[in-house]
């Protein structure tokens, strides 16, 4: 049975977007060892086996396979290290809360949207842009203008 206080703590560590420290203790071992099984993991952290798909649902563990239990003689899963995506191996780990980010998203997607509107409306601008001065050429040609003017 869970006990309500250990829920909390785990939903607010989740809502902040944190690993918990047994998942990041889960995930360290796997990227020192390389692939294991859960009975392997588990044998030098009791228990790790509960937090392999919560690692896997966030993108910090990956099923590369199945494979024969020696002991058991049963089909497991072997689990690997691996990043919530290729592009966050360079980046460190953010300690901003939850809320934070999704604020600072929000206003990111309205500018972006911004620029977005702004360059709907840059292909009309330019087609007038290039229209003044193709009849400035024009004109300068008929006035004998060899050399375009710059400036």
């Amino acid at each position: 049975m869970t006990r309500t206080t250990s829920a909390k703590a785990y939903r607010e560590e989740t809502e902040n977007g944190n690993i918990t420290k047994k998942q990041y203790e889960v995930w360290g071992w796997l990227k020192l060892h390389g692939p294991s099984t859960a009975r392997e993991i588990s044998k030098s952290i009791p228990g790790a086996w509960k937090r392999l798909a919560e690692l896997k649902a966030k993108g910090y563990a990956t099923d590369t396979g199945r494979l024969i239990d020696g002991l058991t003689g049963k089909t497991v899963i072997v689990w690997e290290y691996s990043l919530p995506h290729e592009l966050w191996a360079n980046v460190k780990v953010c300690k901003m809360p939850r809320k934070q980010l999704e604020d600072k998203l929000k206003t990111t997607e309205m500018a972006l949207e911004r620029a977005q509107e702004a360059l709907k409306a840059l292909p009309g601008s330019l087609h007038g842009v290039y229209d003044l001065a193709y009849q400035q050429g024009r004109i300068d040609e008929r006035n004998g203008v060899k050399e375009p003017f710059y400036g």
